[in-house]
């Protein structure tokens, strides 16, 4: 966790909390957002009791703080029973599009208590770009589920929810998050102008789950090198722009490039000169 939190200066000056929130709201909302508790995805647990020592409010300030924005400013939700606060907006603000940042995203979601706040935060999760589908998070609840099915398996779905995070497909997960970089690796290898990897592979990753083979790439790396061959003039793409670009889909047919005839061929153009 990293040891001090930025603020955007648009705190100051956004509408909403310049008309709705009193001071008490906007003092809340920075300690939500800046004590010693949070984390990478903005849930974490932390006591009613514990928040009251730290801004010198009565637990029941406290209480009537969480409420109001629990059922009016809707930007922060607390679980009285698991104790634990979700700030609604920290993914948007603080989550990188990097594929680096999944697994910590991944471990600490599947750490949390409150079912609502799982389902929340997963769903965010597995709607990221770099997020394979090996690694997407199950939800507990499905959305037809009824309340009356929610009280009465809840601690059977929590357990076996926990059992299927936890269990050997872990080890399934990262085996195939790295057969899939030797595959990029092969592909990246066989590329002309090596520049921007990482978004390289990212879209690499995303052409993957849209049914895209490696043999495709490859043929269209290969076709793109001839293509260049053919017309040394044009210099190649960075490797994040073609890969981004799909570019194994163009049409590289050499045949099709135009060629600048040789001074030869001038003598029977009858040309006015």
């Amino acid at each position: 966790m990293a040891i001090f939190r930025n603020v955007n200066m648009n705190f100051w000056t956004d509408t909403r909390i310049v008309d709705d929130y009193t001071p008490e709201d906007r003092y809340f909302m920075l300690y939500a957002l800046t004590n010693s508790y949070t984390n990478i995805i903005g849930c974490y647990e932390i006591s009613i009791k514990q928040m009251s020592n730290d801004l010198g409010y009565t637990k029941d300030v406290i209480e009537s703080l969480v409420t109001r924005f629990n059922n009016f400013h809707k930007t922060i939700e607390y679980d009285f029973k698991t104790k634990e606060l979700f700030v609604k907006n920290w993914s948007k603000y603080n989550w990188s599009v990097s594929p680096k940042l999944d697994q910590p995203l991944y471990k600490a979601i599947c750490k949390i208590k409150s079912n609502k706040f799982h389902d929340e935060l997963a769903k965010i999760y597995n709607e990221r770009e770099t997020v394979e589908d090996s690694l997407s998070i199950p939800y507990r609840y499905s959305s037809d589920t009824t309340n009356s099915n929610r009280n009465r398996n809840s601690n059977r779905n929590r357990n076996s929810n926990r059992n299927s995070i936890h269990s050997d497909d872990t080890l399934s997960v990262s085996y195939k998050s790295s057969e899939l970089e030797k595959r990029f690796e092969a592909l990246w290898k066989q590329y002309p102008k090596k520049v921007g990897k990482p978004k390289a592979f990212t879209a690499y990753k995303k052409a993957i789950k849209s049914g895209v083979t490696d043999e495709v790439i490859s043929q269209g790396i290969e076709d793109y090198k001839k293509y260049l061959a053919a017309n040394t003039w044009q210099s190649p793409a960075n490797g994040q722009t073609w890969f981004m670009n799909e570019r194994w889909n163009d049409d590289n047919n050499v045949s099709m490039t135009p060629q600048v005839p040789e001074r030869q061929e001038y003598k029977d153009m009858n040309l006015p000169f």
